[in-house]
């Protein structure tokens, strides 16, 4: 129960955040959506590395590894590591200076002006919605799995994606794009510290203990991971 109630004061911080967040905003509009264009390069690529941290990138690709292999970790470092910063820097900031020079706040209005037509940015607006809600879902999902998990059942899964999802909802609403990425840089601060603290004793596991094991032990379930004992290495065969 103690692991959960760690998650649970983590919460709580997470929470407080998104709250001082909105005590340090203006209230205007631009404010809520952009953090008044004020958000500083540290801050910025320390939100879009959380961003990318959610339920399916922790918990969605290490079942995925176990089941196919290691190379699932390469398929995940080249989009995290190639295609999202390529598309920040080739579109992105040319995006981010059109906004600042009209006034935009959001892609749909980019859209609109860009090719004079209201109705695609009322079809870009419902894509983007449709395209969130499976984002939104694996995530309360995994809160759902993680706090049923660690309080040993005491709190259901249910009820853990529920308490995820009101604090998510809470941080978002007071805090808008401030509270968004002050607490994904907090969690990526967490993520970078407790990964490198868990990084030396998994590198002992992973390269020292196996070369005492047979094959056999260390075989992936659908035999998409080839184990060699006599190097420590993983690698995927597709």
């Amino acid at each position: 129960m103690i692991p959960a109630i760690v998650v649970f004061v983590y919460l709580a911080i997470v929470l407080y955040v998104g709250l001082f967040a909105f005590r340090r905003g203006t209230g205007s509009r631009e404010d809520f959506f952009l953090a008044s264009r004020s958000l500083g390069p540290w801050i910025f690529l320390l939100t879009v590395f959380g961003t990318n941290m959610t339920a399916f990138a922790i918990l969605g690709s290490s079942g995925m590894a176990y089941q196919r292999g290691i190379g699932v970790y390469g398929l995940m470092a080249s989009s995290s590591g190639l295609i999202i910063p390529l598309t920040i820097f080739l579109i992105g900031t040319r995006l981010w200076a059109l906004g600042k020079r009209h006034g935009y706040m959001t892609q749909v209005q980019y859209f609109r002006d860009r090719w004079e037509c209201d109705a695609i940015g009322t079809l870009i607006f419902a894509l983007t919605a449709l395209m969130m809600i499976p984002y939104v879902v694996i995530g309360m999902m995994g809160g759902g799995h993680t706090l049923e998990e660690l309080s040993g059942g005491l709190v259901p899964y249910w009820l853990g994606g529920a308490i995820v999802a009101v604090v998510v909802m809470l941080y978002v609403f007071f805090g808008g794009m401030r509270g968004v990425a002050w607490v994904n840089a907090f969690q990526t601060v967490l993520f970078l510290l407790f990964g490198g603290i868990a990084f030396f004793p998994l590198w002992a596991t992973s390269f020292c203990a196996p070369r005492s094991m047979s094959p056999s032990t260390v075989t992936c379930p659908s035999c998409f991971c080839a184990w060699d004992p006599s190097s420590g290495w993983s690698s995927a065969v597709c």
